[in-house]
C-alpha cells in the first residue's frame, strides 16, 4: 500500500497569461509505513504535493492514488492527516485539550473515546496534562506546533503529512519537534515531511523526494541520496567531500557536525599514527 504519483503534471492560471506551470511529469511512489522527506527549493512544487495527496488540487493531468484509492475520494481524506505551514495560527479553542478534540469531536465519537484520543495524541505529540490545561495562546510556539499535531493525530490518519514543520523554530525547538515527530513514525504512522532544510531530513527520514523546478530529480533512500546527490546536500557532506578529495581517509557521507568532528579527529588520530 502507498501514496502512488503516475505522470502528474500541474498548473495555477492553466490556460491564461499568468500560467504557472508547477508541477511536470511528475511520477514516484511514497511506501507506507516509512518515514520519506520531500526536499527543494522555494517553488519547486513541493506544497502543491500536499494539495494533491488530500484532494485539495486535481492534477490537471496523470493520477494520485492512495491505497488504490484516488486521492480526493471521501474514504481516502480519513486517511490522510495534512499539518500545513504555520499550523498554530490554525488553533482557536479556549484550552489544548479542546483543540486536540475538535476533530475527533466532528467525527461523532463518544466522550470516552475522544478523552482517550486526546491523551494519547498529546503524550506522541509531547503535550502533558498542565498544557492540555492552558490556553493554547500561552504555550511557546514549539509547544503550539506540537499542540497542532496532536488535533491532527487524534484523527488517526494512517499518513501524516508535513509542511515546513519546523519553519521559525530554534534549534532546540527544532530538535524536540523531531523527536516527538519519530516516536509518531515508529507507532506505525507513515510520516511525509516536506522542507527545504535538507539537514533536517537526512536526520529523520529513511527516503528521500528531491524536486526540482518541478520534476522529480531523486527518489530513493536517504544513504543512496548522501552517496549520489551534487546540489542538494548540507553544507557538511560538502565540506567532507572537499577533504576526500585531498587524500584525507574519512566518511564523505555524513551529514551532521558531530560525525564530521569524530570522522576527521580520526583521520588526524590515525595519521598520527602512522608518523609514529
Amino acid at each position: 500500500m502507498s501514496i502512488t504519483l503516475r505522470n502528474i503534471s500541474y498548473s495555477y492560471n492553466r490556460g491564461t497569461s499568468a500560467q504557472t506551470d508547477a508541477l511536470e511529469d511528475v511520477s514516484f511512489e511514497i511506501r507506507k509505513g516509512k518515514f520519506t522527506g520531500i526536499v527543494g527549493d522555494s517553488g519547486s512544487g513541493k506544497s502543491t504535493l500536499i494539495r494533491l495527496f488530500n484532494g485539495l488540487l486535481k492534477p490537471d493531468s496523470g493520477t494520485v492514488t492512495i491505497d488504490g484509492m484516488n486521492a480526493a475520494s471521501r474514504e481516502v481524506k480519513k486517511k490522510v492527516g495534512v499539518l500545513f505551514q504555520n499550523p498554530e495560527k490554525q488553533l482557536f479553542c479556549t484550552t489544548g485539550y479542546e483543540d486536540i478534540a475538535f476533530g475527533p469531536s466532528n467525527m461523532g465519537l463518544d466522550t470516552n473515546e475522544i478523552h482517550q484520543r486526546v491523551i494519547e495524541s498529546g503524550e506522541m505529540a509531547g503535550i502533558d496534562q498542565k498544557q492540555l490545561e492552558k490556553s493554547p495562546f500561552k504555550l511557546s510556539g514549539g509547544e503550539q506546533r506540537r499542540l497542532a499535531m496532536a488535533g491532527v493525530l487524534a484523527t488517526r490518519p494512517e499518513y501524516l503529512i508535513l509542511d515546513e514543520p519546523t519553519s521559525g523554530m530554534d534549534s532546540e525547538g527544532r530538535k524536540t519537534f523531531l523527536k516527538y515527530l519519530q516516536t509518531v513514525h515508529s507507532r506505525g504512522t507513515t510520516v511525509i515531511m516536506v522542507s527545504h532544510q535538507i539537514s533536517e531530513i537526512l536526520s529523520v527520514a529513511e527516503e528521500v523526494i528531491l524536486i526540482r523546478k518541478g520534476k522529480v530529480e531523486f527518489s530513493g533512500s536517504t544513504k543512496d541520496f548522501i552517496t549520489k546527490s551534487r546540489s542538494h546536500v548540507p553544507p557538511i557532506t560538502t565540506l567532507m567531500r572537499n577533504i576526500k578529495q585531498r587524500g584525507f581517509e574519512v566518511d564523505d557521507a555524513i551529514f551532521t557536525a558531530d560525525d564530521a568532528c569524530y570522522q576527521i579527529l580520526k583521520c588526524l588520530h590515525d595519521r598520527k599514527g602512522d608518523i609514529g
